[in-house]
């Protein structure tokens, strides 16, 4: 389905039960909203779950230029109010979950209860960006996805590309399942390779408090900080100070990617039934 807003077109689909409560899922940086699909399922009829591809993601239009948090909550607003048109648990992975707590912060009259996966809430300061293991993996992704896209390369390339990846605990396809992998080729095969700019050189992340006040019940889930999280353990302390209310946890084990990870995907299910639970 399209959803319009400001002369720009959204993909979004709808599934679950519709007499259950409205659920938002929004994907992170690079992301799509089908990387979703197995949470979907193990959701069933008790969410009415409503996903959208972001600006530059998936199969939404690309808007070269307004990559960033602003632009991004702006239209999730907009999607709320003019499609969902009632208040929402809303869950955000990376990206989307510091959508998730900015909208939760600036418009509770929007959010029942929120769940954020390893938000990068302070990347907002480009140097402690600089400071994470993602610094060193965003522009060779960018560089990856932007010669892929120019090559018109098939899609068995992009297969190789997502599943070969070497990360700090191994070969990536070894830990993700056969359809969060074909979610993810397709991602770096639709998206817009400038959604990567602002993320490496700033401004991604800004025009946001990541200290501003949440009053709704909301979990944040926090990678292990062994395994490349966005959220540091410093940074959980500091959200924890300015809102003691949120319950945030250590996923041990997993990394940034807490809700595709294999050996951590069902403890990720069993906090966003928690987080509806709270908001129904």
């Amino acid at each position: 389905m399209r959803f319009h807003h400001r002369n720009m077109a959204f993909a979004w689909t709808r599934d679950g039960s519709s007499r259950a409560v409205a659920v938002l899922l929004l994907h992170g940086l690079s992301g799509i909203s089908s990387g979703y699909d197995e949470v979907v399922d193990d959701l069933g009829a008790s969410a009415d779950v409503f996903r959208l591809d972001l600006r530059g993601h998936g199969r939404s239009d690309h808007v070269p230029g307004t990559y960033s948090v602003p632009f991004y909550t702006e239209d999730v607003v907009a999607f709320i109010e003019e499609v969902i048109a009632k208040p929402v648990v809303l869950v955000g992975h990376s990206l989307g979950g510091v959508i998730t707590h900015n909208i939760t912060a600036t418009r509770p009259d929007l959010v029942l209860s929120a769940l954020c996966e390893d938000p990068p809430l302070y990347f907002c300061d480009q140097r402690l960006f600089e400071q994470s293991m993602m610094a060193g993996v965003f522009p060779i992704l960018e560089a990856a996805m932007r010669s892929a896209q120019a090559e018109g390369e098939p899609r068995e390339f992009y297969e190789s590309m997502v599943a070969d990846a070497v990360m700090p605990w191994g070969r990536a396809g070894d830990h993700m399942s056969a359809r969060a992998l074909q979610s993810r080729v397709d991602a770096l095969m639709l998206g817009d390779p400038d959604v990567w700019l602002p993320a490496i050189h700033g401004g991604a992340l800004s025009g946001y408090d990541p200290d501003a006040r949440i009053t709704k019940p909301m979990i944040i889930l926090q990678a292990d900080p062994h395994m490349g999280p966005a959220l540091f353990p410093e940074h959980a302390a500091r959200q924890h100070k300015v809102n003691p209310e949120i319950d945030i946890r250590m996923i041990e084990g997993a990394p940034h990617g807490i809700h595709s990870f294999l050996g951590s995907r069902e403890r990720y299910v069993e906090a966003v039934r928690d987080i509806i639970k709270q908001g129904s």
